[in-house]
């Protein structure tokens, strides 16, 4: 990572919201919180959000799913038609999970 930082290598959201996804799988939650203070939030990042939010559910960390979905709506708020349409997209895959 700081190599990258360093040099004049462009990551954007989607590379480390992979990257993200891939430190969860494999067990490493702590590093996956320090490369979130890292994301770019550039254009699609809300679009890339959403596609790995219910995946960091489904693998079994719904609170740093919920932490990720709730610091980026405190930098640019969803308007409630959008927060509740996504919470309740993301309720719907939780609540076969965990009931």
């Amino acid at each position: 990572m700081s190599k990258t930082e360093s040099s004049d290598v462009v990551i954007d959201d989607h590379t480390y919201f992979r990257l993200i996804l891939e430190l969860v799988k494999a067990g490493h939650v702590d590093y996956a919180k320090e490369v979130v203070d890292k994301l770019p939030r550039k254009t699609g990042f809300f679009q890339e959000m959403r596609n790995v939010v219910p995946q960091l559910i489904f693998e079994g960390h719904p609170d740093f799913a919920f932490e990720i979905f709730s610091n980026a709506q405190k930098e640019q708020p969803f308007t409630r038609t959008d927060s509740y349409r996504y919470t309740g997209d993301v309720y719907r895959y939780v609540r076969p999970v965990y009931n």
